[in-house]
């Protein structure tokens, strides 16, 4: 018969029923084996002891001799030789000794038969060509009929008394014949090839068949049944709303026995049907440009509305005679300049200007010109109402006095006063630092302190002012003086500080280590390769850990029940071959589904049950059923049970076979996207750019609501009028020369700004202390200081000399700025200027992605320092922040993953893994540099945004600077 190997259910890979694998074990707990003619195995163990074939090892046998002479000879048998008796070997049972002379004697198997000579008679047992001849030698003197002379024999193979046994046979030198028979057992035939016996199963039960049938609980199962009769059974049980049934011998049908849910089929928009692909598809409504969707669970409604609502707008323009109001939503009003008035659009702003000549009623000065005839600089007015300003320079105040009531009034006149008359050197009047911030000094004798701040010092010394940094990291300004200020060994090993910035760091070799240094190499090198160590220290089998006790400790490979282990010392490789590949068992020979079958294609061939949507199967391997469940007894059909709406309440379907229509409203189309299962409503109505809100030089109007109307109208006292002719708005001036560019106020450093209070009022320019004030037959205005001249008396530095050139005021209200150069600030706080260094001192630097999706990662360049030590990592949410050295070495680790370390000397500095707004500690700091060419202060990053949801990530890093 064939060999086979029975089907299992794997309870480990969703309960497929499937062959045993090779040196698995079958449980047969509770179980029996019954009518099994022959057990083939390596190994036997009897309740867990193994069972070597010993004799020995059994319980309850009597006592067997070890040599014939422990045996009691109650027939005087011993030492009168044989007579002419027959050695019968029979099948099942052990070797079975008889003679003529002598009561039979059973040989178990396993134990050896000894033919041993006694008195004149010695026995010998050897091999010739592969036949072993056993000769038995009379070694005595002298004749007699009671000596035998026999001294040669012969063993052969013959056959039996019949087809079913044959014989070995002893023949001696007189042709005297003793015979053992072998005799075939159940299911044993024995053949007879001159004098080789082959022993072979004749056992016929090799065909089965599977049918559906029902067992003596009521069940339905699949059964195996042999050609010997011999039965299996796999039950099919009825899970929860599942119901089995056998149709015939050949046919088991399940069927779904719950009752479906109403539910959409299909969403219908316009004439375009979406379909649901799947059993929980769910149908997404996408709300368009300006649309918005709101689901009504209660009664299967979708309110589709338009967001966009439309803006108050002034839809009708009044003028001073007649109006216009707009035709369509792109009607156009034309703002047109009249006589003398012209119109410009620029960005959101309309400006109308008169463009008439210059006249009015009296003679005015329309320009005002500051300097001399040749070398001035004019003041025009722009409009009627424009406002000249008289502003004070240094030493100078400018005040103005008048009532404004026109003439016959009070003198109005404008004083010019020389406040700071002893001034006559140029000097700094204001400082700035890098922030530019300014300090002014407050009086002529007033003291600029420049103060150093951390590790800053400030010193005057032969008139200089000397800045110093006095820190203890004084060679971190050192361009080129990169170091690691520790070293560490991990893991565990250590770490080691350096005391001072020429601290040196040795390296000692250790047991099989040499090292040798040559520029700024370092060899290390392992001058013992070959030194032996513990190999296969931890080997796990089993789930039971076997540990190396040596370096020399061996691992042996074990075969087990129908395994060899071939070992090859040459090629260094273990072979392990499945000795026993083809064990019998029983099988399914195919199994039928309606007209359909399944058949193994090879002996190992598993037959796996794949649950389909809404079905589950649970085997039990001790009581061989198969269960079949309804794991989603509500649905069989590809529907879309659910309608949602982002932030709405879900809507469902109130009949089986029910359609969801969509219907575009007003300025509302709807798109469908079978593929994508998605609908999109935009809106379809137009929109129109209009100002809602116009703004004049002073106030403004809002349209109140979208058919509101705006009114220009023009102003009859000074000649303006408007007019609109379709669509068309005019506005002319009526009287050009009733009015002109004039200053019609005049403002000083003090006092109230003064307006003309008519259009012939005069404004006087009346000179102060030591200031005079001229018209010229030009009509020029001339203002001079008339004071003694100089001799102040205070102590200034015009000129500042640096390390390398120098600055001279060139005013007397020149500015020096004093910047801070590289890592220097520079800062001014009232009449203090404070110099600060920016080396070894902590501080932050930051920098914020553009908006990323989530699980997306974003390059992010931080303005930071040259060379800086690390402290912390910040994020404003969940993220996975990369620090490099330059971008290059960024772009080169950008296909890395989270969970895999960077490579040593890669370029990353440091990385950080965020579960929200979290800072990371780097401990022990880390020093992190800008290796681009040529250096720049940029840090490199790289984000990743693990928040779960589209944001910008913000990174601040805090750092110590040691390169600037």
């Amino acid at each position: 018969m064939a060999n086979r190997i029975p089907l299992i259910v794997d309870t480990t890979d969703g309960n497929k029923i499937k062959e045993l694998p090779v040196n698995d074990n079958l449980d047969l707990t509770n179980s029996n084996l019954v009518g099994v003619n022959s057990v083939q195995t390596q190994t036997l163990s009897i309740a867990g002891t193994p069972f070597s074939l010993q004799y020995s090892e059994l319980q309850g046998t009597p006592t067997i001799p070890a040599d014939i002479s422990d045996l009691t000879d109650t027939q005087s048998l011993l030492g009168q030789g044989g007579g002419g008796g027959n050695v019968t070997i029979q099948g099942g049972g052990g070797l079975i000794v008889t003679a003529d002379d002598s009561v039979a004697r059973t040989i178990l198997p396993g134990n050896t038969l000894k033919i041993q000579g006694a008195g004149d008679v010695t026995t010998a047992l050897t091999e010739v060509n592969g036949t072993d001849i056993l000769t038995i030698t009379h070694t005595g003197s002298g004749g007699g009929a009671g000596i035998d002379t026999n001294t040669t024999y012969t063993l052969t193979g013959a056959d039996g008394d019949d087809a079913n046994s044959k014989k070995l046979r002893l023949r001696d030198s007189s042709d005297a014949i003793q015979d053992i028979t072998l005799v075939a057992g159940s299911n044993v035939g024995i053949t007879r090839d001159s004098n080789s016996l082959t022993f072979t199963s004749t056992d016929t039960d090799t065909t089965y068949g599977i049918a559906s049938a029902q067992d003596g609980d009521g069940d339905q199962v699949l059964r195996l049944q042999s050609s010997s009769g011999a039965t299996d059974d796999v039950k099919i049980k009825a899970g929860t709303n599942v119901s089995v049934t056998r149709t015939d011998e050949n046919s088991i049908t399940i069927n779904n026995t719950q009752t479906l849910s109403n539910a959409f089929g299909t969403v219908r928009v316009g004439v375009t049907d979406v379909v649901a692909d799947s059993s929980n598809d769910t149908l997404t409504l996408v709300p368009g440009t300006g649309i918005v969707i709101t689901p009504n669970a209660g009664n299967d409604t979708i309110q589709i509305d338009s967001s966009i609502t439309e803006p108050n707008v002034f839809q009708t323009i009044g003028s001073d005679s007649g109006n216009k109001t707009a035709g369509t939503t792109t009607d156009t009003l034309n703002v047109v300049g009249g006589s003398s008035i012209s119109t410009s659009i620029v960005g959101s702003t309309l400006t109308i200007n008169y463009t008439g000549n210059v006249g009015g009623e009296a003679n005015n000065f329309e320009i005002v010109a500051i300097g001399t005839p040749g070398d001035n600089v004019e003041l025009i007015a722009d409009d009627p109402n424009d406002v000249l300003y008289i502003g004070s320079g240094s030493g100078i105040t400018v005040s103005a006095t008048g009532t404004g009531t026109g003439p016959g009034g009070a003198v109005d006149q404008v004083l010019i006063t020389n406040s700071a008359p002893n001034v006559d050197q140029n000097i700094f009047y204001k400082v700035a630092d890098d922030t530019d911030t300014e300090i002014t000094a407050s009086s002529i004798t007033d003291t600029l302190s420049i103060i150093g701040g951390a590790d800053i010092s400030t010193s005057v010394v032969a008139g200089k002012l000397q800045i110093a940094y006095t820190g203890a990291n004084n060679n971190f300004n050192v361009s080129d003086n990169f170091a690691y200020k520790t070293i560490a060994i991990t893991p565990s090993g250590g770490s080691t500080t350096a005391n001072s910035n020429v601290d040196t760091l040795n390296f000692q070799s250790g047991n099989g280590i040499s090292m040798t240094a040559t520029n700024d190499l370092i060899t290390i090198t392992n001058t013992a390769p070959n030194v032996d160590q513990n190999i296969f220290q931890n080997v796990l089998a089993g789930g039971v850990t076997i540990t190396a006790d040596t370096s020399t400790d061996t691992l042996a490979f074990v075969a087990g029940t129908g395994i060899t282990v071939t070992g090859d010392a040459t090629g260094d490789q273990v072979t392990i071959t499945n000795s026993a590949p083809n064990v019998d068992q029983n099988i399914f020979a195919s199994i039928v589904y309606g007209a359909t079958s399944i058949t193994p294609a090879t002996s190992s061939q598993a037959l796996t049950l794949v649950n389909g949507g809404g079905v589950d199967f649970t085997l039990n391997n001790t009581g061989k059923s198969l269960t079949i469940a309804n794991t989603s007894p509500n649905v069989d059909q590809n529907i879309f049970n659910t309608v949602r709406v982002s932030g709405q309440t879900d809507v469902t379907t109130a009949s089986v076979n029910g359609v969801l229509t969509f219907v575009a409203g007003t300025n509302t189309t709807l798109t469908t996207d079978n593929t994508g299962k998605s609908v999109t409503i935009n809106s379809s109505g137009s929109t129109q750019n209009l100002f809602s809100t116009i703004d004049a030089e002073t106030g403004s109007a809002t349209a109140s609501s979208a058919t509101d109307t705006f009114t220009i109208n023009g102003d009859p006292l000074s000649g303006i009028q408007t007019a609109i002719a379709g669509n068309v708005l005019t506005i002319t001036n009526t009287n050009p020369a009733s009015n002109q560019n004039l200053f019609e106020t005049i403002n000083a450093d003090s006092g109230t700004p003064y307006q003309a209070a008519s259009a012939v009022d005069e404004l006087t320019f009346q000179g102060g202390t030591d200031i005079s004030t001229t018209v010229g037959a030009n009509g020029l205005i001339t203002i001079s200081y008339t004071g003694g001249g100089g001799g102040g008396s205070q102590n200034l530095w015009s000129t500042i000399t640096g390390d390398s050139g120098f600055t001279t005021a060139n005013t007397t209200t020149d500015n020096l700025t004093i910047a801070g150069g590289t890592g220097i600030t520079s800062a001014v706080t009232g009449d203090t200027l404070t110099i600060s260094s920016d080396i070894g001192t902590r501080g932050t630097v930051a920098g914020t992605t553009s908006s990323i999706a989530n699980n997306a990662s974003t390059n992010l360049d931080i303005t930071g320092h040259k060379g800086y030590f690390l402290y912390k990592i910040q994020t404003s949410a969940a993220a996975w922040v990369r620090i490099y050295s330059s971008a290059s070495v960024r772009t080169s680790d950008s296909a890395r993953s989270e969970t895999s370390d960077p490579t040593p000397g890669s370029g990353v500095i440091a990385e950080a893994i965020t579960t929200g707004a979290q800072t990371v500690l780097i401990t022990p700091f880390a020093g992190g540099f800008n290796d681009e060419n040529p250096v720049t202060t940029t840090i490199p990053c790289a984000v990743t945004n693990k928040s779960g949801s589209t944001q910008t990530i913000t990174v601040t890093l805090t750092v110590v600077p040691v390169e600037v």
